[in-house]
């Protein structure tokens, strides 16, 4: 099975094309609109719509927002603008003796119509580095500086097959399958 995916970071897709068994997604290389709330929800939902729009066919898009617990809701929505506007290591700074908890959640809607979609979550928790450790992929800078609960190693140190069993993106694209495979029957 074929889904079109509405993004312009080609990481994100390789990533989910690795973790996905039964559907193959297919890249729309556009820059969707993005509102910004502080609801990852809302933003989700209205990214979806705008895809819809501009390409007229049943599509996903992908959103991941990072939390860090010590500054409720940031960089939230804004974690790519976050890193592109005052850089990775300003973020590490910032958490300077302050709790490192954190959690990511992604977010993929699938819309099919203008008013016919589903969201799908995935949420892991962990802790946040105070320095940059292994390399992040291009358009995953926070590769190198998250933790996932239950390991000692960031995302970048584990590698994509260790990543690709846990992470957040990981949980909402076998949701997204799961759901999708029932649809489709």
């Amino acid at each position: 099975m074929e889904v079109f995916f509405a993004t312009t970071n080609e990481g994100k897709v390789t990533e989910a094309n690795e973790i996905l068994k039964k559907v193959k997604l297919k890249i729309l290389k556009e820059d969707v609109p993005e509102i910004k709330s502080i609801d990852e929800i809302e933003t989700i939902v209205e990214k979806a719509k705008a895809a819809y729009k501009m390409f007229q066919k049943p599509l996903i898009v992908e959103d991941t927002c990072l939390f860090f617990s010590a500054f409720e809701g940031f960089p939230g929505t804004y974690t790519k603008f976050a890193v592109r506007t005052i850089g990775l290591e300003t973020l590490l700074e910032m958490l300077n003796g302050k709790t490192r908890n954190a959690k990511f959640i992604t977010c993929i809607a699938y819309i099919w119509g203008e008013e016919k979609f589903e969201v799908f979550q995935g949420i892991m928790e962990g802790k946040i580095t105070e320095n940059l450790r292994g390399v992040s992929k291009p358009g995953l800078p926070y590769d190198s500086v998250f933790i996932p609960n239950g390991f000692d190693k960031t995302y970048a140190e584990l590698g994509d097959e260790i990543k690709n069993k846990i992470s957040h993106r990981t949980k909402a694209f076998q949701n997204f399958e799961k759901w999708f495979e029932k649809k489709e029957k």
